[in-house]
């Protein structure tokens, strides 16, 4: 899919919040369904294999489906890959050390090491094997995927035409951290992913591309899943 700077997609609306929210939906109805076909006691390794790729890909397809249905949706996206775009990486890894060191004081001083853990790192952190590839696709790139897909593709598009860059970036970037909050065990990091998700919101609207805010954001997940196997 090529792209254009989104500045001279203004007046373009290709896509809606409800769209945005029917993804969101549509995951959330793909990852209950699997649970429910696993049976009433999911593994680790389960989530991994069942439930997070089965929640990523049904987002992915029913966006694809949309975007094939209109060249204004599919240039939208901005899905388009250029060699500059790498700096992502750097940026995605830069973000991720730089928050671990500001969640480090409060760790330590205030909630005295007894940090609490999101449920999908709890359930990677005690697999091996082929499974550990499993977490590299599922967080690290999967997940990532359908979440650029969802929020800076169609999100961000929707409300930028209709309310503008700075309307746009901040309630992307809230909406983002905030369904985090499924999970009542990501409280702490849900600042870090707001900053993350305007920083994200930025990067798309100033490149006009998609693909450089997911590598950014591939470059975040699978340092914090290097960093759960390594450590």
């Amino acid at each position: 899919m090529e792209g254009r700077p989104i500045s001279e997609l203004l007046d373009d609306r290709p896509w809606g919040v409800g769209q945005a929210v029917g993804a969101v939906l549509a995951g959330l109805a793909a990852a209950v369904a699997a649970s429910l076909a696993v049976g009433p006691e999911i593994t680790d390794a389960e989530t991994f294999r069942v439930i997070i790729p089965s929640q990523a890909l049904v987002q992915v397809a029913l966006i694809w489906g949309w975007a094939s249905q209109s060249a204004r949706r599919r240039l939208s996206l901005g899905w388009r890959f250029e060699g500059s775009d790498l700096v992502g990486i750097p940026i995605g890894v830069g973000f991720q050390i730089a928050a671990s060191l500001a969640l480090l004081p409060i760790d330590r001083w205030v909630l005295h090491g007894d940090t609490p853990t999101q449920d999908v790192v709890e359930s990677a952190s005690g697999l091996t094997g082929f499974d550990i590839a499993l977490v590299v696709i599922g967080a690290g790139l999967l997940a990532p995927l359908a979440e650029e897909l969802v929020f800076r593709g169609i999100l961000l598009r929707a409300l930028l035409v209709r309310r503008g860059p700075q309307f746009a970036t901040y309630v992307t970037a809230g909406v983002f951290a905030g369904i985090h909050l499924l999970d009542p065990s990501a409280w702490l990091v849900v600042p870090v992913l707001f900053v993350f998700g305007v920083l994200l919101a930025k990067i798309t609207i100033s490149s006009g591309r998609l693909s450089r805010a997911l590598l950014a954001h591939m470059a975040f997940n699978l340092l914090a899943v290097a960093a759960l196997f390594l450590a």
